[in-house]
């Protein structure tokens, strides 16, 4: 038997070893900014990041929540926070092709990665995309509200009068239709903008909701004129309104007459 003390000499040897070798490690994290990336971290998962995004080309800006670090996370929390195109329709991160951090003044980098997805600042505007969407540039992308809703507002016209003069009879508009459709868009009305931002990649989807947006605002305008005719008429029709006008003639011709 060996004598206890050789033991803990022996193990009082590992630890200090151990010690010496684990004092440069400590000492490089300190000085590369360990805290500061480990606090970068826990503040990611716990707090998240938040950031802008934005659909190119002509999307809302919307701000997103990420508390993960990968790329999926971003896409599925994008997804996550878009209108759903109609009742029960909800996007999903595979509906969210392509993610690019915006750098100022006009250049975009894709982001890919993890490391990439870690390199986004706190408020930073992000572009995405949906598969049927063009490609993001690299360079030459502005974010100028104005000049966007323009540009919707553009091809929102385009495609009202595309669908007017389809050579598809199911897909054709009247002139009446188109008219009115043209007035909502020039107007600025918020449905129809929403509902080409929502069915823009479908002639047939826009065709349908557009239409059904516009029969429901003139039947609401016709039962609008319907109740203020029927209510000018019960004022007229009631005893008292017409003795109060009586009244008021007589008094109107007395004053002439003197």
């Amino acid at each position: 038997d060996t004598c206890p003390l050789l033991h803990m000499s022996g193990r009082l040897m590992k630890v200090g070893s151990v010690a010496k070798i684990s004092t440069p490690v400590l000492e490089g994290w300190k000085y590369l900014g360990g805290a500061s990336i480990a606090f970068q971290l826990l503040r990611t998962s716990v707090f998240g990041k938040t950031l802008r995004t934005i659909e190119y080309p002509d999307g809302d800006l919307i701000t997103v929540t990420v508390r993960r670090s990968s790329p999926r996370a971003l896409r599925s929390a994008i997804a996550a926070a878009q209108p759903p195109l109609f009742p029960g329709a909800t996007l999903t991160h595979e509906d969210v092709n392509e993610v690019a951090a915006f750098v100022p003044p006009h250049f975009t980098q894709p982001v890919r990665s993890a490391y990439d997805v870690r390199a986004l600042l706190d408020n930073q505007f992000v572009v995405w995309s949906r598969p049927e969407s063009e490609p993001i540039p690299s360079r030459g992308v502005k974010l100028d509200h104005k000049g966007a809703e323009e540009d919707q507002l553009l091809a929102a016209t385009q495609l009202v009068r595309r669908l007017r003069r389809s050579n598809d009879h199911n897909m054709q508009i009247s002139r009446a239709e188109e008219d009115q459709l043209v007035d909502l868009l020039v107007d600025h009305d918020r449905g129809m903008l929403t509902l080409y931002r929502c069915f823009k990649h479908s002639d047939k989807e826009f065709r349908r909701h557009a239409l059904r947006y516009l029969y429901r605002k003139l039947g609401e305008s016709e039962n609008s004129d319907a109740r203020s005719a029927s209510v000018t008429l019960r004022l007229l029709d009631h005893p008292e309104r017409r003795e109060s006008e009586n009244k008021n003639s007589s008094l109107s011709t007395s004053v002439c007459q003197r």
